[in-house]
C-alpha cells in the first residue's frame, strides 16, 4: 500500500512539474521538471524514513526539499519526534543542510516531563548522551568518536559510520543496556 502510495505521489508530482515547465522554453522546461522530480522524490524519501522510525506522529510532519537542504515544517505530540526528525534527514544521502520548523502539538506533554523546565528537559537529555557516548567508548573503543549521539526523553539516535556490522550492533545493544534509554533509532551505516 505505502509503495502504491508513494509511486501514486510521484506521478502527481511529475505530471505538475511538466504542466509547469510547458509555460517555459524547452531547455528550461526539462531543466526546471527534472529540478522538480528530483525534489520531489527526495521528499518522498524523506518523509518515507520519518514515518518508518516514527510511525504515526511523523504524519503531522511536512517535507521540502529543494537541492540539498530540507525544511521540516508541522505538529507533531511526541517531543522525542519533534527533536530527532533532524538527525534521520541528517543521515539521507545528499542532505546537506537541515531547517527544523516542527512545532510540538499544544497539550501534547501528558506525562511527568509537562512538570519539568525546558533547561531541565534538555540537561536531562544532556546526561541520557553523556551515559551513552561513555557505554558505547568502553564498548566499541575509539569508533565511538564516529557516532553522533542525539537523546530525546529516552530515545536515543545514533548517526555516523561504523567499519562492520558486529561494531554496529555491539554499539546499538550498548545503547539499549543504558539505565533511561527506552528506544534507539539507528542511523548508522557501513563503512564501504
Amino acid at each position: 500500500m505505502k509503495t502504491f502510495l508513494i509511486v501514486t505521489s510521484m506521478i502527481v508530482a511529475l505530471a505538475a512539474a511538466f504542466l509547469y515547465a510547458a509555460s517555459r522554453s524547452d531547455n528550461e522546461m526539462i531543466a526546471v521538471a527534472t529540478e522538480d522530480v528530483r525534489d520531489t522524490s527526495a521528499s518522498l524519501l524523506i518523509k518515507t524514513e520519518l514515518i518508518r522510525h516514527f510511525g504515526t506522529d511523523a504524519k503531522g510532519i511536512r517535507v521540502r526539499a529543494t537541492d540539498n537542504a530540507v525544511s521540516l515544517s508541522g505538529r507533531v505530540a511526541e517531543r522525542s519526534t519533534q527533536e530527532l526528525a533532524e538527525e534521520v534527514v541528517r543521515a539521507i544521502d545528499g542532505v546537506d543542510v537541515v531547517h527544523n520548523f516542527i512545532d510540538l502539538e499544544s497539550g501534547a506533554l501528558n506525562t511527568p516531563a509537562e512538570l519539568l523546565s525546558n533547561a531541565e528537559l534538555e540537561a536531562r537529555d544532556a546526561l541520557l548522551e553523556t551515559g551513552v557516548k561513555t557505554r558505547l567508548t568502553s564498548d566499541i573503543g575509539d569508533e565511538a568518536f564516529a557516532i553522533s549521539v542525539e537523546a530525546c526523553d529516552g530515545v536515543v539516535s545514533l548517526r555516523g559510520e561504523l567499519p562492520d556490522d558486529e561494531r554496529r550492533e555491539v554499539a546499538i545493544r550498548a545503547t539499549r543496556e543504558v539505565p533511561g534509554v527506552t528506544r534507539v533509532i539507528d542511523l548508522l551505516e557501513i563503512a564501504a
